[in-house]
């Protein structure tokens, strides 16, 4: 009876045993001492994930942070961003809203017997010119359009000019009744337009020879009315009282320096 009593409790013991935990394979599905760390287990980053790699440019180290596009696309406080005017060019220092110019084929309204009637390429012919007359110190900007032709040993572009303007001291005005002028077969070309109740006419005062100038508009010529009498002509030679700078706006909407490079032309005998 005693050894049956002792032998009873020897075998509850064993089983007791072996129900807590004496096999190394995980039963209950979570976690325990044996399992991996599973904070050291981080989900991963979906955000991050699902972004694809772009380089960073060269000589710019990664930082791993994407880009803030709202905050990266706002202008600097007090800053207004520009905004170009449609169909309109570049705005320069003087105020002026500098077109591009364009090419036109341009048809003659007069062709002479026997000359070819094949339209001509011309583009816009736009100038930016120094003006000083009296105490006025100021700029003009005139575009000349090719609207028709005209034939004498070739076809010479006839120009119409959509818009004048005059900048000083930062104040821009129109200017009334512009004109580009190609000035003929020998193209000594001209601008003229009203201001203030004078006529003022850009013109040259050298030639050279053949009686044809070597350079840009480099003078200034102030008349009453248009064709009328002269009150100051700034194109003597040898004078040239009223000088002025004359560059062509080019076909990107720019424009040299208005920088003063006058000289008499060659085999113009009235500078000498």
């Amino acid at each position: 009876m005693e050894k049956g009593w002792w032998k009873a409790i020897t075998v509850a013991v064993f089983a007791v045993a072996g129900c807590s935990g004496g096999s190394d394979k995980d039963t209950t599905g979570q976690p325990d001492a044996h399992d991996a760390n599973v904070t050291d287990q981080a989900a991963p980053d979906l955000v991050q994930d699902l972004v694809p790699d772009v380089p960073a440019p060269d000589g710019v180290e990664p930082d791993g942070k994407l880009p803030d596009l709202a905050e990266d696309s706002k202008a600097p406080d007090g800053v207004t961003p520009d905004v170009p005017e449609p169909d309109g060019g570049p705005t320069d220092d003087f105020g002026f809203n500098i077109r591009i110019p364009e090419n036109h084929s341009v048809t003659c309204s007069k062709y002479p017997d026997g000359f070819p009637k094949d339209p001509m390429e011309q583009a816009d012919v736009d100038w930016i010119c120094t003006f000083d007359y009296g105490d006025q110190h100021g700029h003009i900007y005139v575009q000349a359009t090719p609207v028709d032709c005209q034939v004498f040993y070739g076809p010479i572009p006839i120009f119409e000019c959509p818009a004048a303007y005059m900048s000083i001291d930062g104040k821009v005005e129109k200017l009334l009744n512009p004109v580009y002028n190609a000035g003929g077969n020998h193209l000594n070309d001209y601008i003229e337009f009203d201001w203030q109740g004078k006529h003022f006419k850009y013109y040259h005062s050298s030639f050279g020879f053949g009686f044809r100038a070597c350079q840009p508009m480099d003078c200034i010529q102030v008349l009453d009315k248009a064709g009328g009498d002269s009150i100051e002509d700034g194109c003597k030679p040898k004078d040239r009282s009223l000088p002025a700078v004359c560059v062509q706006v080019g076909m990107d909407g720019t424009y040299p320096p208005l920088v003063d490079q006058f000289e008499p032309c060659n085999g113009d005998d009235k500078w000498k």
